[in-house]
């Protein structure tokens, strides 16, 4: 630490804030109790502003057009790492939206998941239709035939989620129940069944289908209202899991007794209601 000390014209010493009578000058002391002599003269301590220590400390600095250093840890100067600093603030503010409020998944920070993070799904209801249209004509059915061929419950869950049926419809827009008609089975599958059958075709479960079948629901027989017939079932709590890449489940409509149609193209209309998520 240097020190100052106040020297009278004689060469007395003063301490500093004392009275004198002349003119006097002040002497400062360098750290290796050496005078200190801002003119580079006097004085060899390493604090002193000689040139050669002045053109360390630039160098120590940087110049006020120092480039910024590659990488956040390479050698540069002060300057030259504030730059540095500033270009890394001015790219994560670039990461962030430009305002505040709702935005699109493009305009909203990122967020992953933890692999062992644990959530819980919000169960959302889902009810999806589909209708099974007859061939134009009125060939008998026996028992266990399929009526109308494949069909599909488009967008009944996530990709591959899983799908939980918590209840079946079954609508047949006829005013009154076929003779010989029995209770409807409807087989499920997690993609559209390889087997392909068609109308009044026997209905099997070959090996080609076994992967994506999953299970069968028995709707009953349907109830005759007037100029329609209805059956529905609740309760089922029946678990299915959706095909790779499938937002849709597929079945098959198929009799458990045999019976004659009253007209061509007759309809029916089968709802599932379910929850995905669970």
């Amino acid at each position: 630490m240097s020190q100052a000390i106040l020297l009278e014209t004689d060469g007395a010493k003063t301490k500093l804030g004392g009275t004198t009578g002349g003119a006097a000058k002040v002497l400062l002391i360098g750290t290796d109790g050496l005078p200190y002599n801002a003119a580079g003269g006097g004085g060899g301590g390493a604090g002193d502003a000689s040139a050669a220590n002045q053109t360390t400390q630039i160098t120590q600095l940087g110049a006020v057009t120092e480039t910024a250093p590659a990488t956040d840890t390479a050698s540069s100067g002060l300057n030259g790492r504030l730059q540095r600093i500033a270009q890394r603030l001015t790219s994560l503010i670039a990461q962030l939206p430009a305002s505040l409020g709702i935005k699109t998944a493009a305009n909203s920070l990122s967020v992953a998941p933890a692999s062992d993070a644990a959530f819980a799904l919000v169960p959302t209801s889902i009810v999806v239709s589909t209708t099974v249209t007859r061939p134009a004509n009125v060939t008998a059915y026996t028992a266990n035939d399929v009526v109308g061929g494949a069909i599909t419950f488009a967008s009944i869950g996530a990709s591959a989620g899983y799908v939980t049926i918590m209840g079946a419809d079954l609508r047949y827009d006829v005013a009154a129940v076929p003779s010989g008609m029995a209770g409807m089975r409807l087989y499920l599958y997690s993609v559209t069944p390889p087997s392909a059958s068609a109308d009044n075709a026997a209905w099997d479960l070959p090996s080609g289908d076994r992967t994506s079948f999953m299970g069968y629901i028995d709707l009953g027989t349907p109830v005759d209202l007037g100029s329609t017939l209805y059956t529905q079932v609740d309760n089922l709590n029946r678990q299915v899991k959706l095909g790779a890449g499938e937002t849709a489940l597929y079945g098959y409509l198929v009799t458990a007794g045999g019976y004659t149609p009253a007209a061509n193209s007759e309809t029916f209309r089968i709802t599932l209601r379910a929850v995905a998520g669970v």
